[in-house]
């Protein structure tokens, strides 16, 4: 049985041998040498699969586009597009002292005189921007299509720009010793106990029996006022003549800051009168006063050249102060606006790392002070020439009909990096491609 199988096997085998065989000569097998070369034609179409059909039940099909029968002409504005030239001519091949925020604009209109609609592509040829950390050249499309692209930053990923908010952990107290007590005979004690010039403000949450912080006060200028910041969560504090006082060395208690009004965005004076509690205590008063004291601000930013970024800081939200400045710490790494809507917007200028102070300023004259570190990142300047710069693809012609784009190239991006000096740059003409 098994020598009656076998033989079955080669008998099927040598069979299909033959019907391939003949096949091989009476038929062309493919072969990649057999193919031909070329195909002539206006267009090529190939059926889409499955049988997709248009709402006349017409079988659609895909087409390869060749270009035929297309002509383009160009026109310049010099009025930022209100009108157009009424003759045709290529952009210019050099342009300098292109300002800031200015744009070249053009108009390219592009006929296809053929029977069959045409999809093509507009380029710049070796495109050349200019290689400048202060400009940056770019090519943006109004019509038929919105779009824009930064050429002097091209191929490269430019991340934008960050910075990190923080909370303060501080509020700001002040102390007046003896300039709100009366003068005469019965106060000379008091001036004696309070007149020195080293005070310290004690605070916790339960001072009496546990002091959890003990500053001592700094005298602003030549005045009679001091002041200190305490943490943000005391609501208990007294002032103090002394490190360790006596009881007539002291003040009262007050005892719910929070409820007297204290916060980060409302400073308290205090102030004593020349009277003493029934526990010898120096009686102190208090009002509000406008103080220095920030809530929250900046502590880092992270930018790349030729970037902006605001780190402004909103009076009552985010500081109590009468004024605020800001500085760099180098500008050749970066600057700061400190006037006008634009305060407080860093503009990042070289690669490398720098400080920015904001500065508060409180009605009595002193100042509280917060640092940033800013990280101005480096890029590559596009330092070659971009053979095929895109200004649009994907453009479809019309049969028998004209597409007009209208572009322009521009010295500022107006999303990340704003120019600071005139571009020039080069080009070889334009093109259509499909």
């Amino acid at each position: 049985m098994r020598k009656s199988r076998t033989a079955l096997k080669t008998v099927v085998v040598l069979a299909l041998a033959v019907v391939l065989l003949v096949l091989c000569v009476s038929a062309p097998t493919f072969a990649w040498f057999e193919r031909p070369k070329s195909k002539t034609g206006g267009s090529l179409s190939l059926n889409i699969p499955y049988g997709d059909k248009d709402a006349n039940g017409n079988t659609l099909s895909m087409k390869a586009y060749d270009g035929k029968d297309l002509t383009m002409e160009t026109f310049l504005s010099t009025d930022d597009a209100i009108s157009f030239s009424e003759t045709p001519a290529p952009p210019a091949t050099s342009v300098s002292g292109l300002q800031p925020g200015h744009r070249n604009y053009y108009k390219t209109e592009i006929t296809n005189s053929g029977s069959t609609e045409q999809k093509v592509a507009l380029f710049i040829k070796n495109f050349h921007p200019t290689i400048s950390a202060t400009t940056n050249i770019c090519v943006g499309v109004n019509y038929p299509i919105k779009a824009f692209k930064n050429y002097s930053t091209y191929n490269q990923v430019i991340p934008p720009a960050t910075k990190n908010a923080v909370s303060n952990t501080v509020k700001r107290v002040y102390f007046e010793p003896i300039g709100r007590v009366p003068s005469g005979n019965n106060y000379d004690a008091h001036r004696t106990t309070w007149g020195g010039t080293t005070f310290y403000v004690k605070s916790g949450n339960n001072v009496d029996s546990n002091v959890q912080s003990n500053v001592q006060m700094t005298r602003i200028g030549t005045s009679g006022y001091y002041y200190a910041d305490i943490p943000v969560g005391h609501n208990q504090l007294y002032f103090a003549t002394a490190n360790n006082p006596a009881n007539y060395q002291r003040t009262q208690t007050f005892t719910n800051l929070n409820g007297d009004g204290l916060s980060q965005l409302q400073s308290l004076l205090f102030y004593t009168n020349g009277t003493y509690t029934d526990y010898n205590n120096a009686w102190a008063g208090k009002e509000n006063v406008n103080g220095a004291c920030f809530v929250k601000y900046f502590n880092s930013v992270s930018i790349s050249v030729g970037q902006t970024i605001s780190v402004a800081l909103t009076s009552g939200t985010d500081y109590c102060g009468s004024s605020i400045s800001y500085s760099s710490g180098n500008t050749n790494i970066f600057t700061v606006s400190d006037s006008g809507s634009s305060k407080g917007t860093i503009t990042a200028v070289a690669e490398g790392s720098a400080t920015l102070t904001y500065t508060i300023t409180s009605s009595k004259g002193e100042t509280a002070t917060k640092t940033a570190n800013v990280v101005v990142h480096g890029f590559d300047a596009n330092s070659t020439t971009i053979t095929n710069a895109p200004i649009v693809t994907n453009l479809t012609v019309p049969a028998n009909g004209k597409t007009e784009v209208w572009w322009f190239i521009q010295n500022g991006d107006d999303e990340y990096f704003e120019s600071t000096a005139d571009a020039s740059y080069t080009l070889e003409g334009i093109f259509l491609s499909v």
